[in-house]
């Protein structure tokens, strides 16, 4: 990855979460703006990480030329539709997961991503996990250990651009 991701957090329940995370690895991604359905908790949200753009609408940021993905943690029977539209617009998405809830709802939404180059990620981070146990001190890989999983890293070294 040669370039920050330029990104908009949509859900600002779990979505601080996420806003989090990017704070810890600023030289991959800007986090660009905030949208909630909560007007006043987009602006607190917005106002708490320095983010200079809130908005309760969407289609604001899928309007937008600054952005590259749009991460969505929004309840999970809004996800397909939101995702549709994320890829329709023309940008990547990470999404919360669980990312559907049913195989229709999966395959409208590989249907939606074949049909442009946008790449869909789904974010499950186990840290929180109490079935996930630490490595011991000294007996890990730092490259597993930095905020970017492995995976991640590579998803995201390909994603380029979108095309407008």
């Amino acid at each position: 990855m040669t370039r920050k991701l330029r990104v908009a957090v949509v859900g600002l329940g779990v979505g601080k979460g996420h806003l989090e995370s990017y704070a810890k690895i600023p030289d991959h991604f800007e986090v660009k703006a905030v949208c909630d359905l909560d007007a006043a908790k987009a602006k607190a949200v917005a106002e708490q990480f320095g983010i200079a753009r809130h908005t309760t609408q969407l289609s604001e940021l899928l309007a937008s030329n600054e952005l590259d993905i749009i991460d969505i943690c929004t309840p999970p029977n809004t996800h397909r539709a939101l995702i549709e539209q994320v890829l329709a617009a023309g940008l990547h998405v990470i999404c919360e997961k669980p990312l559907v809830g049913s195989l229709t709802d999966a395959d409208a939404i590989a249907a939606a991503q074949i049909a442009g180059t946008w790449d869909t990620l789904t974010n499950w981070n186990p840290t929180n996990d109490p079935t996930v146990k630490p490595m011991p001190t000294g007996s890990y890989n730092a490259e597993l250990v930095t905020p970017l999983s492995p995976a991640m890293r590579k998803t995201l070294q390909n994603i380029e651009t979108p095309k407008r």
